[in-house]
């Protein structure tokens, strides 16, 4: 026994579900992993007797979703959206201590005012950031569900097992290769990437204290995005092939952020640098 709630990971294989529940099982957790196999969240009468099956005082984490790298449809989106309701319908009331729900700054849009914090208004501009917004809201609607509601909004999060699906692991990924990265504009855009081991410590400190809020997980730390191609091609030693193309005229602009309110909840927090996560990457690709 270890003394600490048990967590229940929804999404287990996925890659920050399946880092988490690694991550957690190895620092003392009881960790419950759930694939869609073992419990398809589309399915509210399966939902239902899967979570009436879970210890007394478990956190729930729920990492499902259809990604945006997937698939970007309406039909994803009302899949997404079904998967927050029927955990809603089925949550069983004075059993679960808290529910933890990864969500996107995605919900922010294209061109968001900068810096942008948790009062920053939502203006999701594809199918994956107004079925994550949406979701959120189901999630947090009064007695929804019985317990508080911790929602992480993540920017890129990269790290091992990401299969290069990450803006960070793409690039490596073709300098390693030495194929061609393309960027539109003059890649003067800026970015804030989070390693998935930064998502881990973040979520793993919040679950000592349940309680409804709202956080944006950033660095606080923006790159322009060819900053970030010429650091990486440092960290593997190889030339990036970069090629210039004209920016589309509703071109994503940048994203900026002030994690002040992230500060303050997880005290002392100390992120990953991008060279540091892009050697570990870089130690999985080999």
């Amino acid at each position: 026994m270890t003394g600490r709630a048990p967590v229940a990971i929804l999404g287990s294989t996925g890659f920050i579900g399946g880092r988490l529940h690694q991550w957690l099982g190895e620092r003392g957790h009881e960790t419950i992993g759930w694939t869609s196999r073992d419990c398809d969240l589309t399915d509210a009468l399966t939902v239902k007797q899967k979570l009436a099956g879970l210890p007394q005082g478990v956190h729930l984490i729920m990492c499902s979703t259809v990604n945006r790298s997937v698939e970007d449809s309406y039909r994803a989106m009302g899949r997404n959206l079904l998967m927050a309701e029927n955990l809603v319908d089925g949550a069983p009331r004075g059993r679960i201590a808290g529910l933890t729900f990864l969500s996107t700054v995605d919900v922010y849009g294209h061109a968001p005012l900068c810096p942008i914090t948790e009062q920053t208004a939502p203006r999701p501009m594809n199918y994956y950031g107004i079925g994550k917004l949406a979701s959120e809201h189901l999630l947090r609607r009064p007695e929804a569900i019985d317990c508080p509601v911790t929602v992480l909004r993540l920017p890129g999060v990269y790290g091992p097992g990401d299969r290069q699906r990450s803006i960070v692991g793409t690039f490596l990924n073709r300098i390693v290769e030495g194929q061609e990265i393309v960027l539109y504009g003059d890649g003067s855009v800026l970015r804030d990437y989070i390693e998935v081991d930064d998502v881990c410590r973040i979520a793993a400190a919040l679950l000592d204290d349940p309680r409804d809020r709202l956080l944006n997980l950033a660095k606080g730390e923006s790159l322009a995005l060819r900053a970030v191609i010429e650091r990486l091609a440092r960290v593997a030693r190889r030339p990036a092939r970069l090629t210039m193309r004209e920016a589309a005229a509703n071109a994503a602009g940048d994203l900026v952020f002030d994690n002040a309110a992230l500060r303050a909840a997880v005290p002392g927090l100390a992120f990953t640098s991008l060279e540091d996560g892009a050697r570990r990457y870089l130690a999985a690709l080999a």
